[in-house]
């Protein structure tokens, strides 16, 4: 576990920023972002016991959270949240990870590997845009307007009176 090997203690200041962040920030979200966060923060989390295990599934769940992103894995259906969503409620929590997580992280990457990395092109994630085709319309049927456009094999069309 990546606590393990970089010598993390989560349960004092990782967990200290996160619930700060929660308790200051959640409100101001919007409701999905709110409703996933209280899901996975609070109720899958309570079922471990010690500090020390409730610290180290909230690591992990805390950048689980992010791989759910639209930016990150953008066919996921049930969790429609974006990075700057998350982004604004773990302020504090951004802010330990910068400052403690990313330099350990990147003393223990190979030079070959940051060289390359540096070189490799990214995406603006302001500029990420969702398709949305095949998130509410079934194997990817246009769906339109029954007053015009194009619409699925069954299309309602209005009466003529």
């Amino acid at each position: 576990m990546v606590e393990n090997d970089l010598n993390l203690s989560l349960e004092q200041e990782f967990l200290h920023k996160v619930y700060q962040d929660i308790e200051q920030n959640l409100r101001q979200a919007n409701v999905l972002v709110q409703k996933i966060i209280s899901q996975v923060i609070f109720k899958e989390i309570q079922a471990y016991q010690t500090a020390k295990s409730r610290a180290s599934e909230l690591f992990a769940r805390y950048f689980e959270l992010f791989a759910w992103a639209q930016e990150v894995y953008p066919k996921d259906k049930e969790y429609l949240i974006r990075t700057q969503d998350l982004n604004k409620v773990f302020l504090a929590t951004d802010q330990w990870k910068k400052s403690c997580l990313d330099p350990q992280m990147m003393d223990r990457i190979d030079e070959k590997i940051k060289e390359y990395s540096n070189k490799t092109a990214t995406k603006d994630v302001t500029k990420v845009q969702s398709s949305w085709t095949n998130k509410f319309s079934p194997r990817g049927k246009k769906i339109s307007s029954i007053f015009g456009g194009e619409c699925s094999k069954k299309c309602v069309k209005p009466k003529k009176k």
